[in-house]
């Protein structure tokens, strides 16, 4: 174990505890842990991560204001998707879907001033972000992470195929191919799994691959 690259995170410890030795350096507790590219806090939220992507996008923004002179728009698009698309998607499935309402506003009202740098629009005051959005082609957050999540779940096709011929009685949600709807209560609701499952019952399946990427697209 190499102890400067060691973390303590404490998940309802005594507030006493002082941290652990690793090869007699003193490893101190912290509130947020990485792990695997994505933050994690002591409360199980993700709150750093939010904040950690929104930073890192900001940050993109500013380079694409600065970095593209001499660019035409559609050379703005491409860098946008690259460099901001991206960093929201990096690691997309381990955390968008457990950002709640607030914390994918931020890292929306990021992406934002990536797309005012891509327009070459002033950083502050009013524009119909939305619209220029929609006619640029770029998509929120909310249909980055729902996306990703969709063709997680198709990628688990098979999985999900043995399980619904194999469990359960006869139902009509069944013949179509439907599992049962997973336990949402709590921190259940949180899951990934859970979220996994939910997209596979809002899929219009398709036999042939590129049909049903196809579909995922115009879902969302």
């Amino acid at each position: 174990m190499i102890a400067k690259k060691t973390e303590v995170m404490c998940f309802g410890f005594d507030r006493e505890f002082r941290g652990i030795t690793v090869k007699d350096v003193l490893i101190k507790p912290s509130t947020t842990i990485k792990f695997l590219g994505v933050k994690i806090d002591c409360d199980l939220g993700s709150k750093s991560q939010a904040k950690h992507v929104a930073d890192k996008v900001r940050y993109v923004a500013a380079n694409i204001r600065k970095q593209s002179a001499g660019t035409n728009l559609k050379e703005r698009v491409i860098l946008y998707n690259g460099w901001i698309k991206g960093v929201v998607m990096s690691n997309g499935l381990a955390y968008l879907s457990c950002l709640n309402n607030d914390q994918l506003i931020k890292i929306q009202t990021a992406m934002n001033a990536g797309i005012r740098a891509v327009l070459r629009k002033p950083k502050y005051g009013h524009i119909p972000i939305t619209s220029y959005r929609e006619k640029l082609g770029m998509e929120s957050v909310e249909a980055i992470r729902d996306k990703i999540v969709a063709f997680e779940a198709w990628k688990q096709r098979e999985t999900f195929l043995e399980r619904q011929s194999t469990e359960g009685i006869k139902t009509r949600a069944r013949k179509n191919r439907k599992l049962a709807a997973p336990d949402q209560r709590g921190w259940l609701g949180k899951k990934v799994a859970t979220k996994i499952v939910q997209a596979w019952n809002s899929i219009k399946l398709e036999e042939n691959y590129k049909n049903a990427k196809r579909s995922i697209k115009r879902l969302f």
